[in-house]
């Protein structure tokens, strides 16, 4: 309730409970906007609705949904929230989400305008297993954020496509192995014997002479390409299909 007086209802800001008169008998009071930003207010303002919210908020209100930081609110809750989105494996699938607070625009506005957004930044996550909140997140160059990406990955001392080497698998499957949270040995297990390091290609151990079959997927159906004496003859004919299909 505010303390004996009217204020219009387009007025978003609430009363929050304090009073005050300025060195030039300016009275205001103290007030909340939706978003949780507080600040002194004058009382006249409020009467004549030139101060109807905060100025992140009105930044909203006129045309932020057009803005660079409201595509990376918006990018940023697709890849976590939403099963179509093309990132949505490497991040939702793996239990990353956005906090609670951020479910608002204009909060999430604020911590950016109060956290050194720029126009030439992006935002990345300190712990990459981490979720979206204020505690584990800042704004940083996107040279800097490549080197904080799955790619980049160093463990002891050597990155995933040194250990892929060493192992004799590829990097996708280490990366893939990463990006669902595995870390240690878990991370760095050879692969079985009967697995092959393509993607849609497989060892069958019951063939002898041809043990290694090749399919691949187009229109949500899976086609099998044939068997093949060696691995790589089987991942020719899978990369082929997909170079075809294209």
């Amino acid at each position: 309730m505010w303390p004996n007086f009217k204020v219009p209802k387009s007025v978003k800001w609430k009363f929050a409970g304090k009073r005050r008169r300025t060195k030039h008998y300016t009275k205001e009071v103290w007030c909340v906007c939706v978003c949780g930003k507080k600040r002194w207010i004058p009382v006249q303002n409020l009467k004549q609705e030139k101060s109807r919210q905060c100025h992140s908020c009105s930044l909203v209100q006129h045309g932020s949904s057009r803005t660079r930081l409201y595509n990376i609110w918006k990018i940023m809750r697709q890849r976590c929230l939403n099963p179509n989105s093309g990132n949505y494996k490497y991040y939702g699938a793996r239990g990353i989400k956005v906090c609670k607070q951020w479910d608002s625009f204009s909060n999430f506005q604020v911590w950016a305008l109060s956290n050194n957004y720029k126009d030439h930044l992006t935002i990345e996550r300190i712990n990459v297993n981490g979720h979206y909140r204020p505690g584990n997140c800042e704004w940083i160059p996107p040279s800097e954020q490549a080197n904080n990406t799955t790619r980049n990955v160093v463990v002891d001392g050597k990155n995933l496509s040194q250990w892929a080497k060493e192992l004799n698998v590829s990097r996708s499957m280490l990366q893939g192995r990463y990006q669902r949270g595995q870390t240690g040995k878990q991370l760095l297990r050879p692969r079985r014997k009967e697995s092959s390091k393509y993607p849609g290609v497989s060892f069958d151990p019951t063939s002898k002479q041809k043990p290694w079959r090749a399919r691949s997927g187009k229109n949500g159906k899976v086609y099998g390409l044939g068997r093949f004496e060696t691995e790589r003859q089987a991942y020719n004919k899978v990369r082929k299909f997909k170079q075809d299909e294209n």
